[in-house]
């Protein structure tokens, strides 16, 4: 559950930089604005990564451990 909710929660700071946007614009050159959603653009694939290879993991060692028991998946 929380390999799940640690990276969904670094996730919502993410959120709110791009819905205001218009903040940074303001506040910041135009090259800090881009570089800012370049490495939101990463962090979203990095915390997606991870909780997919999370899922499928938990998914995986259930599956063999029910397999090792006898029981159907």
């Amino acid at each position: 559950f929380l390999m799940i909710f640690l990276p969904t929660l670094l996730y919502v700071p993410i959120i709110l930089i791009k819905t205001n946007n218009y903040l940074f614009e303001n506040l910041f050159s135009p090259e800090v604005t881009a570089l800012i959603l370049i490495v939101s653009s990463i962090l979203t694939i990095v915390i997606d990564a991870i909780q997919i290879v999370t899922i499928t993991l938990f998914y995986l060692l259930r599956n063999e451990a029910n397999e090792k028991n006898g029981n159907l998946p």
